[in-house]
């Protein structure tokens, strides 16, 4: 900069004394030097990292959003393991009614029937020739089904297990220092990628697994769409209270080193706030300090404010 101002000076000074054409080379030369002073320009128009105002250029680039913190009911939470299970209510064990020979066998494992489907025939060795058709109790998918055609079966043999899977449990373990604050009836939302369903505490065992101290929790799952199977390990979210306070989308939360922040927009001004988090939800979070209510933070594009933010800092260089 100091450069630039010198060379400025020493051509104000030689205008005087030179011809029209000089003159009109050093002026060429000017606007030369103060183009590229100008492309180098910072992004903001000032360099203070914390609090700096954006050119009207970069904000139309970033198209930020920007959301008013408000005080509202936040749920309070814990995240624990969980698999999901078969519904006791949605699944059969189909056997045998009586001993014989079985000479038809209707469905393969993976299967789906309907309700009333005869899936096999058994042929009665104390009347050959009589037949009795076994017929599935509820619609589903086959799981098992150990026997095989022509096989003999004693009356009660398993010939096959029948899962609705319209319909599952979500099972939970809950560990000591959790058990005191789960109770029948609370909400509880499952998870996992690209998937989610919302159920209600229905079941806590009252014995603890004697190696871990765990306890099994139990929750109905509706699955009528069959986007989860049985038997999948999950995520249980467990509301556990609810309280209000401070309130931003998740999106407005920035990770720095050890500590989050936040960008506050006053007018064209934006300020970098270092901000303690309370409860977190998978959609809000709690801002227990750092911002106050009706401020304004940034929703989309505060990952590329805050880079943007960076680049525009000072080299010591420039400092002095």
């Amino acid at each position: 900069m100091k450069t630039t101002l010198i060379f400025l000076m020493l051509i104000s000074v030689a205008f005087i004394s030179c011809t029209k054409k000089q003159r009109q080379g050093w002026e060429k030369r000017a606007e030369k030097i103060t183009g590229e002073q100008e492309k180098t320009a910072p992004v903001a128009d000032t360099l203070n990292t914390n609090k700096f105002t954006l050119t009207d250029q970069n904000r139309r680039f970033l198209d930020l959003e920007t959301t008013v913190v408000k005080k509202q009911p936040i749920a309070d939470a814990i995240e624990v393991p969980a698999v999901t299970r078969p519904h006791p209510n949605h699944f059969v064990s189909i056997k045998a009614p009586i001993q014989g020979w079985i000479r038809e066998l209707a469905v393969d494992p993976g299967s789906e029937v309907k309700e009333n489907t005869v899936v096999a025939i058994i042929e009665n060795p104390q009347n050959l020739g009589q037949r009795l058709q076994v017929r599935s109790p509820i619609s589903g998918v086959v799981n098992k089904r150990p026997v095989n055609k022509n096989e003999w079966v004693e009356n009660g043999a398993g010939l096959m297990e029948i899962i609705d899977y319209s319909a599952l449990q979500g099972i939970m373990q809950l560990y000591p220092d959790e058990q005191s604050k789960v109770r029948i009836g609370q909400q509880v939302e499952f998870f996992r990628k690209g998937w989610s369903a919302k159920g209600r505490i229905q079941f806590i065992s009252p014995t603890a697994d004697p190696s871990t101290g765990s306890v099994e929790a139990r929750a109905d799952i509706a699955n009528a769409n069959r986007r989860i199977e049985a038997n999948v390990p999950i995520t249980a979210r467990i509301t556990i209270g609810e309280k209000t306070g401070l309130v931003v989308p998740n999106s407005a939360l920035l990770h720095e080193e050890d500590h989050f922040i936040v960008f506050v927009r006053k007018g064209g001004q934006f300020e970098k706030r270092l901000v303690e988090t309370g409860i977190r939800t998978n959609k809000m979070v709690e801002i227990v300090s750092g911002v106050t209510e009706n401020e304004k933070v940034v929703t989309r594009g505060a990952y590329q404010l805050k880079n943007m933010a960076f680049s525009s800092a000072p080299t010591s260089e420039e400092e002095k």
